[in-house]
């Protein structure tokens, strides 16, 4: 864990975090959201699902379009709010909230990029866990800081937040979590890009 006051607050959590691509969206869409649904689609082609630190939306889009009963949800209401303002459809499937608001409910495919590093990682996968069935997969992509890049920039990479990461996810340390929480896992890219990681119950 990085040294931080509170791991549990977000030093962003008042501003747009959508920001930085809501302007390019469409880029973002193509080159990212849809590709992460269709890799996804290769494993489970239909049913229900959930993103989540779902943003402004991109990846809920895309996998409505997909044919997918999809929803996201987000802690940050300024991204759900701009995720509604760009994308009229989405309207009541982007939700501001976190895991409470899932109460008794299982999903078929879970979908988080980008999130994990930014949680306390045990509470988040068990967290997840609680929205899962036997046949549910889970999808994770985060940062790998023992990737090529992250070793050569170390505390300059551009992955690293400014406080608002609590962990930096290696290896050996997702390796430790997954089976700590008695997942099944399995790399769908090559770590030293960021995990890609599809995960279901053992």
């Amino acid at each position: 864990f990085i040294q931080k006051n509170d791991y549990d607050i977000h030093i962003d959590q008042e501003k747009n975090i959508s920001d930085e691509y809501s302007f390019r969206w469409q880029e973002v869409f193509n080159n990212h959201s849809k590709p992460n649904v269709l890799k996804i689609k290769q494993y489970k082609d239909s049913g229900s699902f959930i993103d989540i630190g779902a943003n402004c939306g991109l990846v809920v889009k895309a996998a409505i379009e997909e044919g997918y009963d999809a929803i996201g949800v987000d802690i940050n209401k300024p991204s759900i709010d701009k995720g509604l303002e760009l994308f009229s459809e989405l309207k009541d499937k982007l939700l501001c909230g976190s895991f409470e608001l899932f109460v008794d409910k299982k999903f078929d495919i879970l979908f988080s990029d980008q999130v994990i590093e930014h949680c306390n990682p045990l509470e988040f996968i068990n967290n997840c866990k609680n929205l899962m069935h036997e046949n549910s997969l889970l999808f994770i992509g985060c940062p790998n800081f023992r990737c090529k890049e992250a070793k050569e920039h170390m505390q300059r990479w551009q992955t690293i937040g400014r406080g608002e990461h609590v962990w930096l996810p290696t290896p050996k340390s997702i390796e430790h979590l997954l089976n700590l929480v008695n997942l099944e896992y399995e790399y769908l890219q090559d770590i030293d890009k960021g995990f890609f990681i599809k995960c279901k119950l053992k």
